[in-house]
């Protein structure tokens, strides 16, 4: 019976080890094709739960794919040949979808290395999805998602990025009773008085009005 069981324990490593070798080597590619396809492989992989929090192979690599480009870049002759935002972009939704503080770690080095504004609204909302007990933790997540809006609204404003921004404080506050940091309010404040399409400038709006029933 132990026996069995040590085989068993055996095959399933056996298995996870071909399957994340399998997605390492389409994530090592040098190409756009390969890396969405070892995307859409760990996006059936959450949806099969086979990925959970713990799974620092799988969220070590959507770091990485989460970087290309930005902190990982290849170049050839002179030219960099790995910007993919939508892989980007789509590696930050994936994080988000696992969560745990793993993934949370991963999603805040893609946020604040980023410049893409798609890659970051989806990193600053996925961030403000995820939930945490650790009071300075939610404040730094805060003052992260804070400095983005200020930093991207004197460059250039973004509306999907203005829109996940609000989205994910508002977030950030139910899920702390309305402790966040209060760069937060500076933000949203920003947002409504920016120059953004109106329902997200209302919702700038309406989010800071919601704090002041915490």
């Amino acid at each position: 019976m132990v026996a069995h069981v040590a085989t068993v324990a055996f095959l399933g490593l056996e298995a996870r080890s071909v399957e994340v070798q399998v997605l390492s080597s389409l994530a090592a590619e040098p190409s756009r094709p390969e890396k969405l396809q070892a995307l859409d492989f760990i996006k059936k992989m959450i949806d099969d739960k086979k990925v959970s929090d713990s799974s620092s192979d799988v969220i070590g690599l959507l770091n990485d794919m989460g970087t290309e480009g930005t902190a990982n870049k290849v170049y050839q002759n002179g030219r960099l040949v790995n910007d993919f935002p939508d892989v980007r972009r789509r590696s930050a939704e994936l994080l988000g979808l696992i969560g745990g503080d793993q993934a949370r770690a991963a999603l805040l080095n893609i946020a604040q290395k980023d410049k893409e504004p798609m890659v970051m609204a989806e990193a600053v909302y996925a961030l403000g999805t995820m939930t945490t007990a650790d009071e300075s933790q939610r404040n730094y997540i805060a003052l992260v998602i804070a400095h983005i809006v200020t930093v991207q609204d004197a460059v250039n404003p973004d509306n999907s990025l203005a829109f996940s921004a609000v989205k994910a404080i508002e977030a950030l506050g139910k899920n702390a009773n309305g402790k966040v940091n209060p760069e937060v309010f500076s933000a949203l404040v920003r947002i409504q008085n920016g120059n953004y399409v109106l329902p997200v400038r209302n919702l700038a709006k309406d989010v800071i009005n919601s704090y002041t029933s915490f």
